[in-house]
């Protein structure tokens, strides 16, 4: 799996196949989380190392279905990994992704506008980001939100990164994209 922005399930088997039976733990108008059961997901991925294990028992995915540019439906299905113990305070708020390839989630018209979910997140933990700061996604990858993957950057240290190996976007089309998912960002 190469660094993304942005990750889509565009088989929606891999949803029943994968998040299905693994049991919704609540769903809002902006998506539903998941929680994966690590048996399941140990019976699917053999010799999944230890630290794996408790990085799965861990984490919650929020996963939202948009609607296409021409107001019909998509087939796509958009995925962001938020930490388990934070998931009830994110879920209580409808977080969306956004259209572009930028992979963020920004919530709905509660909260200041354009506020993005790794923002909520540092918020959460009390990381207050003031002016001349930027959160960065430490694995590139934007669709992960968990604490983790989260520091806190000067402007002038998150602008000298180089991002010019990540891709606009990542899919998942069947069962080994998503075991390489799990291998390689969880």
């Amino acid at each position: 799996m190469n660094h993304t922005h942005k990750l889509i399930i565009t088989d929606p088997n891999i949803i029943g196949s994968w998040f299905n039976k693994l049991a919704p733990a609540h769903r809002n108008p902006g998506g539903a989380l998941y929680e994966f059961d690590l048996d399941t997901v140990i019976s699917n991925i053999p010799n999944m190392p230890d630290t794996k294990k408790g990085a799965i028992e861990n984490s919650t995915f929020l996963i939202s279905k948009l609607a296409s540019n021409r107001g019909g439906s998509s087939n796509e299905y958009y995925l962001t990994i938020i930490d388990r113990k934070l998931a009830q305070q994110i879920n209580s708020i409808r977080w969306i992704p956004e259209p572009s390839n930028s992979g963020y989630w920004r919530n709905n018209a509660r909260m200041p506008a354009n506020y993005k979910l790794h923002q909520y997140v540092e918020n959460l933990n009390s990381v207050i980001v003031s002016t001349g700061y930027d959160i960065h996604h430490v694995n590139f990858f934007t669709f992960d939100n968990r604490t983790d993957n989260l520091r806190v950057l000067t402007d002038s240290q998150h602008g000298a990164i180089d991002e010019s190996f990540i891709t606009p976007r990542e899919e998942i089309k069947d069962d080994q994209d998503m075991i390489d998912f799990i291998k390689t960002v969880i």
